[in-house]
């Protein structure tokens, strides 16, 4: 199970010192599906949101989300361990679709509705129906997803802020 694994995120591991996997618990993934589907959700993010911001933005808003979504799954929930890029793809949706918002786009609150939907789909129901996906065959930890969209929201606002 990847959870033995000296990269996943623990809180066990974390509280004793390992404060790598702070980091590194977002890049390994559960299985080969599982690094699939956040390859998907990472083409889906930059073909919407690539060009929205620099270089420097994306890097800051996945060091942000990074620290939100660690403080989060420490502090708030009682999550032992968590590995995969989701909570950080929904960092980078919400901040793309909270800034097409505020540019008003025709299209973004479509958008916001779907993300806003399947958000609370997955925090009332579960994991959306995907094939090995959820009822234990690959574990989705719905507060990464619900604390990358706070990261992305308030990163967005600061950007835009900053950047007026």
């Amino acid at each position: 199970m990847i959870d033995g694994s000296a990269l996943a995120w623990r809180n066990d591991a974390l509280l004793s010192g390992e404060y790598w996997r702070l980091v590194t618990g977002h890049f390994v993934h559960y299985s080969l599906a599982h690094a699939a589907l956040n390859l998907l959700g990472a083409v889906l993010v930059f073909t919407l949101y690539g060009r929205r911001f620099s270089s420097i933005g994306w890097l800051s808003l996945f060091a942000w989300s990074i620290v939100v979504i660690d403080i989060g799954l420490l502090l708030a929930t009682d999550v032992v361990w968590y590995v995969g890029a989701s909570g950080v793809l929904h960092a980078a949706m919400a901040a793309g679709i909270l800034d097409d918002l505020l540019r008003r786009e025709r299209y973004a609150w479509p958008i916001a509705a779907l993300g806003a939907t399947k958000l609370g789909y997955e925090l009332r129901f579960g994991a959306l129906p995907w094939p090995g996906v959820g009822s234990g065959a690959m574990p989705v930890i719905y507060a990464a997803h619900l604390l990358g969209v706070v990261a992305g929201l308030t990163w967005s606002s600061w950007w835009r802020a900053r950047h007026r």
